[in-house]
């Protein structure tokens, strides 16, 4: 019982019936609520044909801080919903540069979790349907048990 879960969570509503889903299957278990997030860091490099370099890794930083300050938050804000619903949450905020799938299975390899719980959908179907599926990345491949909660009734 001391393995925890890792549970994937975009502020989605298909994210949150998973963390609630969770709760049910794994109650009072230790979760961790991984959000994953892009540093932008060296991704604003065109700017630098306008801009001095210096200014452009300033915005750069500041920006990319933001996006933490975000993703904490929203890693914050899934573990309270976790934390509500029975488990011991934690928030685990994730930056990279990869793939959101890779980013929650690194997670989930790291804290050697008994299982990887995730939504079948994200924020967006069109968004889903461009990058790909992380609730089909992740039953794919993934070396633990996997949960993929599907969506809520209407």
């Amino acid at each position: 019982m001391d393995r925890p879960i890792v549970v994937g969570y975009d502020g989605s509503a298909d994210a949150g019936q998973a963390i609630v889903q969770a709760a049910a299957l794994f109650p009072g278990r230790r979760a961790l609520v991984v959000v994953v997030w892009p540093p932008l860091v060296g991704g604003a490099a065109a700017g630098l044909a306008a801009l001095p370099a210096s200014v452009v890794r300033e915005g750069e930083a500041k920006l990319d801080a933001e996006a933490g300050d975000a993703a904490r938050a929203l890693a914050e804000q899934g573990a309270s919903l976790a934390r509500e619903a029975g488990l011991a949450a934690e928030p685990c905020p994730v930056g990279t540069a990869g793939p959101v799938v890779n980013a929650l299975l690194r997670a989930a390899d790291e804290h050697d979790a008994a299982a990887l719980v995730v939504g079948s959908r994200g924020r967006s179907a069109v968004k889903s349907a461009l990058m790909g599926s992380v609730s089909s990345g992740v039953v794919h491949h993934a070396r633990r048990p996997v949960v993929v909660v599907p969506s809520a009734p209407a």
